[in-house]
């Protein structure tokens, strides 16, 4: 053998070593992005079971006729016009902070009102709400430690300006 085909031989092998790292390169990167939509598809779901139990609480306050101010009313008609469908990923912090509030005025409400401690309906409500905001910050933890392998994945040398050409950026986690 010619010594340039040495050097071509050597070239191809390399080129094909390349080529087979980026192909698994690029199937990790889409299985986590697989996973992180399914992660948001979940985040969805919680956020939107505590909205409609929020919204539940809110009407049980209204029916035993709870005195509620304006403030409290802007607060639930922002509440109740929340789109949570599919999510992206800067859209949940906002939302969740939103649900948040209401929650943390709905039991401000209930404290100073002897109706919410005997409502045994009430009280069901609010051990739902605690078990929907453990499963949504588990979902976080989950989506979080997901997102650190997409973001290792699309990080590995050689393949860095490949990933980010086809679009794969840095992703911040959820807090």
């Amino acid at each position: 053998m010619e010594p340039w085909q040495i050097v071509l031989l050597i070239v191809v092998v390399l080129l094909f070593f390349y080529v087979g790292v980026l192909v698994y390169v690029f199937s990790m990167i889409r299985v986590f992005k697989s996973k992180l939509r399914a992660h948001l598809i979940a985040m969805s779901v919680l956020l939107s079971e505590k909205k409609e139990m929020l919204l539940g609480i809110h009407f049980e306050f209204v029916k035993a006729k709870v005195k509620l101010d304006k403030a409290d009313a802007g607060l639930y008609d922002r509440v109740q016009h929340l789109a949570i469908k599919a999510l992206k990923d800067n859209e949940v912090a906002p939302i969740e902070q939103t649900l948040k509030e209401a929650q943390n005025r709905l039991n401000f409400i209930a404290q100073t009102n002897p109706w919410a401690t005997k409502s045994e309906d009430y009280q069901n409500a609010m051990r739902t709400l605690h078990d929907i905001d453990v499963n949504f910050r588990q979902a976080i933890v989950v989506y979080n430690s997901d997102l650190n392998g997409y973001n290792y994945w699309i990080r590995v040398p050689l393949c860095h300006a490949v990933a980010w050409l086809f679009g794969n950026r840095k992703k911040a986690p959820l807090n």
